[in-house]
């Protein structure tokens, strides 16, 4: 089952799995305390919150072949899971949801 939106472990998940799965062998780290290999082309991704929505990064991981036919982004997530949590670390300043007490509605 595919975690909500704003879940903050989804969001750690993501963190890792840009830094262990092979995104900074392309895009430059996020993070610079967490290892992983960088590529020596990198390149930083914008600011990716004004392009993309946590739905449609989802979908470029699931299958990155179907939105880019080029293939030179590969296809670098497992599962389902992997392919959202990796957006919720990208997009966490427009995903993340404080805690359920500190939202109110109005009636």
């Amino acid at each position: 089952m595919l975690d909500q939106i704003g879940d903050p472990l989804a969001l750690k998940r993501g963190r890792l799995l840009f830094h262990e799965q092979g995104c900074v062998a392309c895009h430059a780290p996020i993070d610079d305390s967490i290892g992983g290999k960088v590529g020596s082309g990198s390149v930083p991704l914008g600011d990716y919150s004004t392009k993309y929505t946590l739905g449609s990064l989802t979908t470029f991981l699931n299958d990155p072949v179907a939105v880019r036919p080029c293939g030179r982004m590969p296809k670098v997530v497992a599962s389902a899971a992997e392919a959202r949590d990796i957006p919720t670390y990208l997009l966490q300043d427009v995903v993340l949801v404080p805690g359920e007490a500190l939202i109110r509605r109005r009636v």
